[in-house]
């Protein structure tokens, strides 16, 4: 994947000139989701165990998500686990 040639209005020009001029990709498929990822050796990182992990993330996300909503706390900001247990 090769960077964009005109720079997005979010990313700062220095953050810009920073980035590599292209990165590579792997693409592959669970079922019917398809996962795009940086780590290409598919002999270390298994597709299956790929889309687990982020299943997992995910679930972690949406329940954040939901905690956040419930509770009236979009932004949490804590330094600590002990700050975020309270």
């Amino acid at each position: 994947m090769e960077k964009p040639q005109k720079k997005p209005g979010w990313i700062s020009d220095d953050d810009y000139h920073a980035l590599p001029e292209e990165i590579f990709i792997r693409e592959f498929s669970v079922g019917e989701t398809v996962y795009v990822t940086t780590l290409l050796d598919d002999k270390k990182y298994h597709k299956e165990e790929l889309a687990r992990l982020y299943k997992n993330r995910w679930s972690i996300e949406w329940n954040f998500r939901s905690i956040k909503t419930n509770m009236g706390m979009e932004m949490l900001r804590c330094k600590s686990p002990e700050m975020v247990r309270k």
